[in-house]
């Protein structure tokens, strides 16, 4: 779903899969209608991600969700990379 992280302008776009359901397309089904309501409905102009580099399975779900790299970030001492979409 979507929240506010403190210190980041961008609303952002968040999600957890319960390991049974990787890769079934469920996170992409869901997070594709997130970001058309979020467009839509809450007229978001962009919408943050934040995820570990090593994360790749949610790196390309990103990707596929329309997300670019921006940045490299430290957040509470953990390395974030951070897409803009």
């Amino acid at each position: 779903g979507f929240n506010y992280r403190p210190g980041f302008d961008e609303v952002e776009l968040g999600f957890i899969i319960g390991e049974p359901y990787w890769r079934k397309g469920y996170a992409y089904e869901v997070c594709s209608h997130l970001m058309e309501i979020g467009r839509s409905v809450y007229e978001f102009e962009k919408v943050q991600a934040l995820v570990k580099k090593e994360n790749v399975p949610s790196i390309h779900l990103l990707e596929k969700l329309g997300f670019c790299f921006a940045e490299e970030i430290i957040l509470d001492g953990e390395v974030y990379q951070r897409y803009l979409a």
